[in-house]
């Protein structure tokens, strides 16, 4: 018997995560659907492409809900849906709802995110994350830390948690430039006599940390004159952080790039990826920074533990301390071969991990348990 699971997202472009489940599940026992809150986009169109159905619901604005709604409760009813799981919050808002009211056997809300409510002082919507949580059947988490914050922050049941990481398309996220293409990309960035380069891919936002290896630069700049930073990203805070970059007499060390659809290239072409967050839930930058065998240094927030071995895979620093972050990047700098040996290494350890074949297959191990407990309470 095959078990229809329709996902609800709210996503205008494509998403790899549901690129990877309409990729590697499997057909002879699943049907997946995917409906989004607002109108078709591109991330149709790609799951279409992999055998998957997409609908969307037409909301411009959260105005259209309503509407979403009984075009959602409608839908789940037509294609005889077993499982509903909701991507992010408005998702789940309303595919809790939709499922209860088309009398959907089990609703699953995934959290992708930890502790920001706490850390930026949202206490509305962490009261709405847990009634979202108590209310579904079970939560699926993307990391321990996820579901730590959950428990600890919210006060959610930890039976009513299940922990799914993330996976990966590692055929594709891999090391592809040459060390002639690697040497002309470091040029046109900027590195000029060698120096060293540090990559930092990341929303240009509070939460990403950027201010702390700005103060930690003058150390670094001291030990090495030609160091170069690039940030690869956009959003609200580059003005800001322009302003800082100048105040501080760092202009010359530091490129704003703006968005770059080259961002693993620019990491590859990097002798250090730094990331210096405050807030991740389940980080796709260290996992891309070690499948492209980069030494890293990040930040221990949220889930990086479990990504990272720390001295072996990576280094990971206490958050807001420019102190430890720029040490980090220093013993990294200090020992070329050394950092080129944990790159090869975290490589092999997150390829083995992080798959998506694995994960795939332990979502399909927990659809199976809820689509037979869901069948039972029915009986």
């Amino acid at each position: 018997m095959t078990t229809t699971v329709c996902h609800v997202v709210d996503l205008p472009v494509e998403n790899p995560w549901l690129n990877g489940l309409a990729t590697h599940h499997d057909r002879t026992r699943f049907r997946h659907l995917v409906v989004s809150l607002g109108p078709r986009s591109e991330l149709h169109a790609g799951l279409e492409r992999r055998g998957v159905q997409a609908f969307a619901l037409g909301a411009r604005s959260r105005r259209g809900y309503p509407l979403a709604l009984a075009r959602l409760v409608a839908l789940l009813r037509h294609e005889h849906v077993d499982i509903v799981q909701t991507h992010l919050f408005d998702p789940s808002l309303l595919g809790l709802l939709g499922g209860r009211l088309a009398r959907v056997p089990a609703v699953l809300v995934t959290r992708h995110h930890s502790d920001f409510t706490t850390l930026f002082n949202k206490p509305v919507h962490r009261w709405l994350d847990r009634h979202q949580a108590l209310r579904a059947d079970l939560v699926l988490a993307a990391s321990e830390a996820v579901r730590r914050s959950m428990v600890e922050l919210e006060h959610v049941p930890p039976g009513r948690i299940v922990v799914h990481r993330y996976g990966y398309e590692f055929d594709t996220l891999r090391p592809q430039l040459t060390p002639e293409a690697r040497c002309q990309l470091r040029r046109s960035l900027g590195v000029e006599g060698g120096g060293p380069l540090l990559a930092v891919i990341a929303r240009l936002s509070t939460s990403k940390g950027h201010r702390y290896l700005f103060e930690a630069l003058p150390q670094l700049r001291d030990a090495w004159p030609g160091l170069l930073v690039v940030l690869s990203g956009t959003g609200p805070l580059r003005e800001e952080l322009e302003g800082l970059v100048a105040a501080s007499g760092l202009t010359g060390a530091v490129s704003f790039l703006g968005w770059r659809s080259d961002a693993h290239r620019i990491m590859e072409a990097a002798d250090v990826v730094v990331h210096p967050t405050l807030h991740e839930a389940f980080c796709s930058v260290i996992i891309e920074a070690m499948a492209l065998e980069r030494p890293l240094v990040a930040t221990d927030v949220a889930a990086a533990s479990e990504q990272v071995d720390t001295g072996e895979t990576g280094m990971l620093v206490p958050a807001r301390d420019p102190r430890a972050l720029g040490a980090a990047i220093q013993i990294v700098l200090a020992d070329p071969t050394a950092a080129d040996a944990m790159g090869k290494e975290a490589r092999r350890r997150v390829v083995e991990r992080f798959n998506f074949p694995k994960m795939v297959r332990l979502y399909e191990e927990t659809y199976d348990e809820v689509h037979a407990g869901s069948g039972s309470r029915r009986g």
